[in-house]
C-alpha cells in the first residue's frame, strides 16, 4: 500500500505518474522513451521544482532515473498500475487506482495538481515524439 506520511507542497514521483495515469489510463511506451521524456522535461527547467525528486544517471542519449522506476513499481505493487507485456510497456489503471490516486494527492492544492496536469501533456509530447522515432 501506498501512503504519505506528512503534508508536503510538493508531489512524489509516484503522484506525478499517478496524475499522467489519471489524465491517460491506457499508456504504451518503451520504457528507455518514458525516461528520456523526463529527463528532457526536467532538462527544459519549466517543471523544476515539481522533477526536483528525480534524478538521473547515464548519459544524455539513455537517461536513467530509479525514482521513475521505483514509482512504477511501487503503482503496480500497490494494484494502481497493470503492465501488459515487458518489452513495448503497455500500463493501464486497475480498479484500485482512484484510491491509490487519491492518497498520492490528498495533500496536495488544486494549484499543484493543474501545475501536473500541464506538465504531463508537455511530457506526453515528448514521449511521443520518442515513440515515433525507427528502432535501431
Amino acid at each position: 500500500m501506498i501512503f504519505v506520511e506528512k503534508k508536503t507542497s510538493k508531489i512524489s514521483p509516484e503522484g506525478i505518474i499517478g496524475v499522467l495515469f489519471r489524465e491517460n489510463p491506457h499508456l504504451k511506451f518503451y520504457l528507455s522513451n518514458f525516461h528520456k521524456s523526463f529527463f528532457d522535461l526536467k532538462k527544459k527547467g519549466k517543471y523544476g521544482d515539481l522533477l526536483k525528486e528525480i534524478r538521473f544517471a547515464g548519459s544524455a542519449v539513455n537517461p536513467y532515473s530509479e525514482e521513475i522506476n521505483c514509482a512504477l513499481s511501487n503503482l503496480q505493487s500497490s494494484g494502481a498500475l497493470a503492465k501488459q507485456n515487458p518489452d513495448l510497456v503497455k500500463y493501464s489503471t486497475t480498479t484500485s487506482f482512484n484510491s491509490t490516486f487519491e492518497i498520492l494527492t490528498e495533500n496536495l492544492s488544486a494549484d499543484i495538481i493543474d501545475e501536473v496536469i500541464g506538465m504531463c501533456k508537455d511530457l506526453l509530447g515528448i514521449l511521443d515524439y520518442y515513440e515515433k522515432q525507427p528502432k535501431t
